[in-house]
């Protein structure tokens, strides 16, 4: 029960190749980065992207994954996660959420004009919090066969504060009944999403079996 998370795709998986990227002035159409770079783009919205506009945007995600490790770095236990946004082409932002954001990290922010890409947002929790009560929902559901094939994954969500965990059925009430301890013993609140597609279609057949 784990994400790592960006507005389009994976902050980690995205920018494993953006150190690389510092040191290539021009990715070409059909390269590996290039089109995974354009690919988002366009799930976020941009149209007509030029391949300058996408090498833009991959030297600037480029510098966002220095920036997002140097944060990481100063809000240390108190970071909970980052995102990129990629709404406009050649322009990604950073959004990073800290547990407990105080004023004098805001002035922080706005003392450095490298970070003026980068936009903080209050948490109710860091990092290591979140990993470890949804570390704890998984352990609580895996504990019964019939709840454990009904879920596929889960994260903790900052902006809504909330845990989503993800279901391929309509009928929760049995996960509700499981979780409600840890929901009282955390102060936590647990919302489910239903997905479709393959996971809906497994569950059928181990349900069949």
């Amino acid at each position: 029960m784990r994400k790592s998370r960006m507005v389009g795709c994976s902050l980690v998986v995205f920018l494993s190749g953006m150190a690389y990227a510092q040191a290539v002035s021009t990715f070409p159409p059909g390269s590996p980065l290039y089109e995974a770079v354009k690919q988002n783009l366009l799930q976020n919205g941009n149209k007509d992207l030029s391949p300058g506009t996408v090498n833009q945007h991959i030297q600037a995600s480029a510098v966002i994954a220095q920036l997002n490790k140097e944060l990481e770095a100063y809000f240390s236990d108190r970071h909970m996660q980052s995102e990129m946004d990629s709404t406009r082409a050649g322009y990604p932002t950073l959004k990073v959420y800290v547990k407990n954001l105080r004023p004098q990290d805001q002035k922080y922010i706005d003392s450095q004009p490298q970070y003026a890409v980068v936009k903080l947002v209050n948490s109710q929790l860091n990092k290591a919090e979140a990993a470890q009560i949804n570390q704890t929902i998984g352990e609580t559901l895996g504990k019964d066969e019939k709840l454990l094939v009904s879920i596929r994954s889960g994260h903790y969500d900052p902006a809504a504060d909330r845990f989503i965990v993800k279901v391929v059925t309509d009928d929760t009430s049995d996960l509700e009944t499981a979780l409600r301890p840890l929901k009282e013993r955390f102060s936590i609140n647990i919302v489910y999403l239903k997905v479709e597609g393959a996971d809906a279609e497994m569950l059928r057949l181990l349900r069949a079996d």
